[in-house]
This record gives C-alpha cells, structure tokens and sequence, in this order.
C-alpha cells in the first residue's frame, strides 16, 4: 500500500511515520509514505496556493484568514 501526502507541512510526518504500527508497517514494506510539499506545486514568487485563476474556492487559499494567514 502506498500513501503520498500533499502537505504545507511535510516536515511534520516525518515524526509520525517513524514510530508505532506505521513504522513497522513501512520498515516490513507493507506501507510506503512519501510527503510532498504543496507548495512546489505553485508558479507565483510567494508560493500561495490555489494558484491565482483558478478555479478553487478562494476560502481554501492558504493564506488566507481562515487558514490564520495574512488577508
């Protein structure tokens, strides 16, 4: 079973992954996780996310207040 994570915070796994049941799971090869920075996926200088234009809803934009960022 693979698991790839889409995160603002991929730094944040690495904890979670390397202990309990998970970690076992991942050192037999049962489960592999690799996180992903949503980030790298942005074009503009500040790296926000959804991209400018489109089609997301404006209130999922990271930097926004309801994700407690700059308005």
């Amino acid at each position: 079973m693979q698991f790839e994570l889409i995160t603002i915070f991929p730094g944040f796994f690495a904890g979670p992954l390397d202990y309990g049941v998970v970690s076992r799971a991942i050192r037999k090869g049962v489960v592999s996780a690799n996180t992903h920075d949503l980030r790298a996926f942005t074009h503009d200088r500040h790296r926000t996310w959804p991209p400018a234009g489109s089609r997301l809803l404006r209130t999922s934009h990271t930097n926004s207040r309801d994700w407690n960022g700059s308005p």
